[in-house]
């Protein structure tokens, strides 16, 4: 076992008990202790307010280990930050989701998912509530748009359904739409002199045959090349005598 001066070794304030006990079983399984010694190091490992308090509990002076954790827990259970999942608060979060849907995107569908793992904690475990109201309560919190089921199947299923509706494909179809709305918006209010500027700039067209794109502009389309060629062709050209015998 570590020293407990030892910076990666426990230190158990009162609060956390759970996690302190652990700690210790693992320590132990790693030194390759049996659980029975472990309380007699109880106290190495607690801060002096908390060692004040058990000094005089008998258990920790014996072997059995079981009986010095339930002491623990007993004594500092009710200081231990833990949530504690309930029916009614698992009822009202999912009545909530239902009427408004915290779900817009990938990233919020598994907040929703870990916040709604959460309030339900182990109620369906404990039989407190059936496994068909959760599966339930779980799909009508995504938005109305994806709800196209009466008997949904499992949470990892709807998920996996709810993932793929906002894989990345969709979200950067979505994103390309919004741009060329955005686009549509903006060439509407640009006055009429500007858009007459930007019929002369270079834009996308198709090659021929469909074979690819490329850039032409307003004056490119309104000149014929072949047209162009064979008048440059057929222009006369006058040269001198010793023009043409440097040419030979």
């Amino acid at each position: 076992m570590p020293d407990p001066k030892d910076r990666k070794a426990p230190l158990f304030k009162g609060k956390d008990v759970f996690d302190f006990v652990q700690s210790l079983e693992h320590l132990a399984r790693a030194c390759g202790m049996e659980f029975s010694e472990l309380p007699g190091y109880v106290l190495r490992y607690c801060s002096q307010n908390v060692r004040d308090v058990l000094v005089n509990e008998n258990v920790l002076a014996g072997h059995d280990w079981l009986a010095a954790k339930s002491r623990l827990i007993f004594l500092y259970e009710s200081q231990t930050l833990r949530f504690k999942a309930t029916t009614s608060k698992f009822r009202a979060f999912a009545e909530k989701q239902k009427k408004k849907s915290m779900v817009k995107d990938r990233k919020s569908l598994d907040k929703y998912r870990n916040r709604f793992v959460k309030e339900l904690g182990d109620l369906v475990e404990q039989s407190q509530i059936a496994d068909k109201e959760v599966r339930i309560a779980f799909f009508r919190g995504l938005p109305k748009k994806m709800r196209d089921s009466r008997d949904p199947p499992s949470i990892d299923e709807v998920l996996e359904a709810a993932r793929d509706y906002y894989s990345s494909d969709r979200l950067e179809e979505e994103t390309d739409s919004d741009s060329e709305d955005s686009d549509t918006d903006d060439s509407d209010k640009v006055p009429e002199d500007n858009a007459r500027q930007k019929t002369d700039v270079s834009r996308l067209k198709t090659g021929p045959k469909g074979t690819g794109l490329r850039f032409t502009s307003d004056l490119q389309e309104s000149v014929s090349i072949e047209g162009l060629q064979d008048q440059i062709l057929g222009t006369k050209v006058t040269l001198t005598l010793r023009e043409v015998l440097a040419m030979s």
